[in-house]
């Protein structure tokens, strides 16, 4: 996962009541995010709600590569996904259109603890 710096989504728990951009939005890859999300203590959902969103929610936003940036800047989504290798050309491609909506072209990574082996 990949958000502009000043999104203040440094990590995980941050989602919490956000709007979650996804390209290839597959069934397996939701599922995996959905389930990675729960471990957190959050929950994944596919609308978001006419009454906005709060507590554990988090949006789940299917997004097409072209649209990113501007559906950061927007306000549309606070954060992107990809489920990809870190180093393929589709995720670079992915964090670079998130660093062009943010002010100062940074962003933040944010990886998954896993709480058995302590790594991400």
């Amino acid at each position: 996962m990949v958000a502009p710096s000043a999104s203040g989504v440094k990590a995980v728990s941050d989602l919490a009541g956000k709007r979650l951009g996804m390209l290839a939005s597959r069934t397996a890859d939701r599922t995996l995010l959905r389930d990675l999300l729960a471990h957190h203590g959050l929950q994944l959902v596919s609308d978001t709600p006419a009454a906005g969103m709060g507590g554990k929610t988090v949006a789940l936003v299917p997004m097409d590569e072209a649209d990113v940036s501007a559906a950061l800047r927007d306000g549309r989504i606070d954060a992107m996904t990809l489920m990809t290798t870190p180093a393929s050309p589709a995720a670079r491609r992915v964090v670079d259109l998130v660093a062009q909506a943010g002010e100062a072209g940074e962003v933040a990574l944010i990886g998954f603890q896993t709480s058995a082996a302590g790594t991400t």
